[in-house]
C-alpha cells in the first residue's frame, strides 16, 4: 500500500517510461495540501508499447469500481480526484499525471506500479486439457485420472480430472502428512472409504478431507462418477 503523498516527499521520474517510477525523497516548502494536479509533473508518453496503456488503464479502474459496487463520486470522494478526471481516465480520453495516478494507487490499495503496468508478464497463464500425455491412472483402468497442474511453489497443489468408465473403485496411498485433498463431484454419486470412515458423496458437492490416511473412490452406480480433486500440501 502507498504512503501517504506529498507529507515529505515527491515523485520525480527517473526515466521516461512509467514502469520505471522511482521513489526520491525530498523537503517541500510551503503547504503541501495545496498541491494541485495541475502543478504535477505531466507523464510523458510516446508510442512505445512498454509505456502507459491507457485503454488498459481505464478498463482497470472501471472493472475495480465494478468488482467493489463503488460510483465514481465514491472513488473521487476516498482519492481525492475529481469525479469528472476520473471518467475521463476511464474512457481513455485524458493522460493522467503523476499525482492523479497516485492518488487513486492509494485509494484502490495497490501498487501504483500495478495500477499502471499492463498485467501480461506476470499473469503466468496457461490452460490445460485432458489428453492421453497427461492420463496419471492405470492403462485399462475403469477409473481414469488426468493431472492438469502441478504448482510448487511456497506449497504443492495438484489438479487432477477423473472419472469412471464403468462401476469399480480406486485405492490412493497416504499423501505427506498435513496433505488435504478437495474433492468436487461434478455428476454421479461417489462413496469414499477413510480409514474405517465410508462416506456418500452426492453430485455437486465440495467435500475436504485428510488426504495424509489412505483412501479410496467407490463407484458402484449406474451414473458413474466424474468430477476433480486438488491436493495440497
Amino acid at each position: 500500500m502507498l504512503t501517504p503523498l506529498f507529507k515529505s516527499s515527491y515523485l520525480q521520474i527517473s526515466q521516461t517510461k512509467v514502469s520505471h517510477l522511482e521513489w526520491k525523497p525530498t523537503t517541500l516548502k510551503g503547504n503541501h495540501s495545496n498541491i494541485t494536479d495541475e502543478k504535477s509533473v505531466k507523464m510523458p508518453f510516446t508510442d512505445n508499447k512498454n509505456d502507459l496503456n491507457l485503454d488498459y488503464l481505464g478498463t482497470f479502474i472501471r472493472s475495480f469500481r465494478s468488482a467493489k459496487g463503488e460510483s465514481l463520486q465514491v472513488l473521487a470522494q476516498r482519492s481525492g480526484v475529481s469525479k469528472s478526471m476520473i471518467a475521463q481516465i476511464e474512457s481513455g480520453k485524458t493522460s493522467p499525471t503523476i499525482s492523479v495516478l497516485a492518488k487513486l494507487a492509494q485509494a484502490m490499495e495497490i501498487s501504483l506500479r500495478d495500477l499502471v503496468q499492463p498485467p501480461e508478464h506476470s499473469l503466468n497463464l496457461h490452460s490445460t486439457r485432458p489428453d492421453d500425455n497427461n492420463v496419471v491412472s492405470k492403462k485399462n483402468s475403469v477409473f481414469v485420472c488426468h493431472l492438469l497442474a502441478n504448482e510448487q511453489r511456497h506449497f504443492c497443489t495438484k489438479v487432477y480430472r477423473f472419472y469412471f468408465t464403468a462401476p469399480g473403485k480406486t485405492s490412493f496411498a497416504a499423501n505427506k502428512p498435513g496433505s488435504q485433498k478437495h474433492l468436487w463431484l461434478e455428476e454421479g454419486t461417489l462413496t469414499v472409504y477413510i480409514a474405517n470412515k465410508r462416506i456418500l458423496i452426492p453430485e455437486q458437492t465440495l467435500t475436504t478431507f485428510n488426504a495424509s490416511i489412505p483412501h479410496r473412490f467407490d463407484s458402484a452406480t449406474q451414473k458413474l462418477a466424474r468430477g476433480l480433486f486438488f491436493v495440497v500440501y
